[in-house]
């Protein structure tokens, strides 16, 4: 789960540059489901929140991003369900 984190961070700030938007940061909780018998994954849910005052970012844009090209997101895709949000918050 962290370097599934650590994945989904660097995408925010890779694509940041790419989609010209600016930030102060960005946070992220991850929760999993884990089942035992046999013992994997089952699904992964995730909550970014990037604090910003910049009116031109385009969330849904930066979410299909960071699920069409994160590494870690999609070779975890192939063995369990993931879904998530990214939400802005207000930088005062």
């Amino acid at each position: 789960m962290g370097a599934f984190a650590s994945c989904i961070l660097k995408n925010v700030e890779r694509f940041s540059g790419m989609m010209k938007f600016s930030y102060t940061k960005a946070t992220i909780e991850v929760n999993a489901t884990r089942l035992e018998n046999p013992p994997r994954m089952e699904h992964l849910i995730y909550n970014v929140t990037i604090y910003t005052n910049d009116k031109k970012l385009n969330t849904d844009l930066l979410k299909k991003n960071i699920e069409k090209f994160g590494t870690i997101y999609n070779t975890v895709k192939l063995s369990c369900a993931i879904s998530g949000t990214v939400s802005v918050k207000q930088h005062v």
